[in-house]
């Protein structure tokens, strides 16, 4: 990136009437973004992207000459603007860039995956504007005096939403800074804190500060891998006492609860004011036991559509808990993938999949020991489920084998599921609702399972007479009076 020499606000504003956008930028396409954020162009979608490369017409590029200075004076002048997404800003033109940025007040969403310095310098953007709800950091190590300027930031702001990831969160110092803050934004409704070591500390501090602040307005909370212990894990749930508008919770990858911690867990799922939609448990460590901890209060959702207790090392007897739920018909989507059932197990999935109540849309069974007894029973349990659109599946030992983790027989019985040739009533009777096949290594199953759910996509009823006719050319039409096929 060329030098240019520093310039204030002053100069852009003095010169934006008269100025041509092409002799301003270095390429046509910035040009011609600057061109729309200033027009307020209707093709455009209100929001830009800072990029290295370009993969979007709504990336701007920076390279030689003033272009951020510009591109920040324009922002700051806008009344339309909704989104600004900084992938990559150059440290040599981020002051004219902020200078215009800072004045901005119709920008709703802000994400930063750049550097800390960025923070020491957008202060007045949250006080002058309004407008902003959602602020993202990604992928950059914010740091003590980072987590100060972040905390007087959020002190400014009434947030929606607040996504922290990789940030390299951790300690008690700045944890208690951020976490004091967090409390305070009353009309919070989704927290990120993903991939952030804020351990039982900053855990226990985040927990404290919701309770303190009663916040009642939360709908979505993420602590994805941040090395919640027990005690944490039990602060945390008495903050969200008053979190009574609660539907999102994942604790993915926290896999030092114990079932002290679970039991804690179980108990908050059983309180009046816990009713959870979507829930994330995977690379948690639960097992059997764990999983009899949890299911007293996971049967007590009674709106939970999603849920997730993949790689947890458990068992059939796991399973069976889980599948004994009053509320499992309930459920849309579930991932178990990556436990330790048998074909045993598998089987015990049939009296949930073949139910006539069952909402079962999507069902993740990747890197599970299936063997041919496994799979068999995984296709019989399957027999008769009219409610299942995607299956995600493939052997425990999927870098050891071919056929995208299956091997050729083990692939027959999925075929047998969507088609089973055997007779023409059999074939009316196989599944025509799944349109989905996945593998954990490619997206697409061998050429003849792709063909039936293609037809799948279409409709049942049309789904069922491609495949009769496909397979049965010599047709019998008595069938097709009762079947209403013709």
């Amino acid at each position: 990136i060329g030098s240019i020499m520093t310039r204030d606000y002053a100069y852009y504003e003095e010169r934006a009437p008269t100025v041509k956008l092409e002799d301003i930028t270095s390429s046509d396409l910035n040009a011609k973004l600057l061109r729309w954020i200033k027009d307020d162009n209707p093709e455009w979608n209100k929001a830009i992207s800072l990029t290295v490369d370009r993969s979007d017409e709504t990336d701007f590029c920076i390279d030689a000459g003033d272009d951020l200075g510009w591109l920040g004076f324009f922002i700051g002048q806008s009344d339309f603007i909704k989104e600004l997404n900084i992938l990559h800003l150059p440290a040599e033109q981020i002051d004219e860039f902020v200078a215009g940025l800072n004045r901005n007040q119709s920008m709703k969403q802000l994400d930063i995956l750049s550097d800390e310095f960025i923070l020491e310098k957008i202060g007045p953007l949250f006080r002058v504007n309004k407008n902003l709800t959602d602020l993202s950091l990604h992928v950059f190590p914010i740091g003590e005096d980072g987590a100060r300027n972040l905390a007087l930031i959020l002190d400014n702001t009434s947030l929606e939403s607040i996504s922290l990831e990789y940030n390299d969160l951790a300690g008690e110092d700045f944890c208690k800074e951020i976490a004091m803050t967090l409390g305070r934004q009353t009309r919070l409704k989704k927290l990120r804190i993903n991939d952030n070591r804020i351990g039982r500390v900053g855990c226990v501090l985040l927990g404290e500060a919701l309770a303190r602040s009663r916040v009642s307005s939360l709908r979505v909370l993420l602590l994805c891998d941040v090395g919640i212990h027990d005690d944490g894990l039990q602060a945390l749930i008495a903050g969200l006492a008053y979190s009574i508008d609660l539907e999102v919770l994942s604790l993915n990858g926290n896999s030092m609860i114990t079932t002290t911690g679970l039991a804690a867990l179980s108990a908050f799922f059983q309180s009046r004011n816990c009713d959870l939609r979507e829930l994330d448990l995977s690379y948690m460590n639960i097992g059997d036991d764990g999983m009899n901890c949890l299911v007293p209060g996971l049967a007590t959702l009674q709106s939970l559509r999603e849920l997730g207790i993949g790689w947890n090392r458990f068992g059939d007897e796991g399973l069976q808990t889980v599948l004994d739920m009053p509320n499992a018909t309930k459920l849309e989507e579930i991932n178990l993938s990556g436990n330790r059932f048998t074909a045993v197990g598998l089987a015990s999935m049939s009296p949930l999949l073949q139910s006539e109540s069952c909402l079962l849309k999507k069902l993740y069974l990747l890197r599970t020991n299936f063997g041919d007894d496994g799979v068999e029973a995984l296709g019989s349990a399957l027999a008769g489920n009219k409610s299942l659109t995607c299956l995600s599946v493939s052997s425990s030992d999927v870098f050891m084998t071919e056929s995208y983790g299956f091997v050729e027989s083990e692939w027959k019985v999925f075929k047998r599921i969507l088609c089973d040739t055997s007779s023409i009533n059999n074939t009316y009777l196989s599944n025509h609702t799944i349109t989905e096949v996945g593998t954990l290594l490619l997206d697409h199953p061998p050429p003849d399972i792709q063909t039936y759910l293609r037809l799948n996509k279409t409709s049942e009823k049309i789904a069922a007479q491609c495949k009769i006719l496909m397979h049965h050319p010599v047709l019998d039409m008595k069938p097709f009076f009762q079947w209403k096929l013709k």
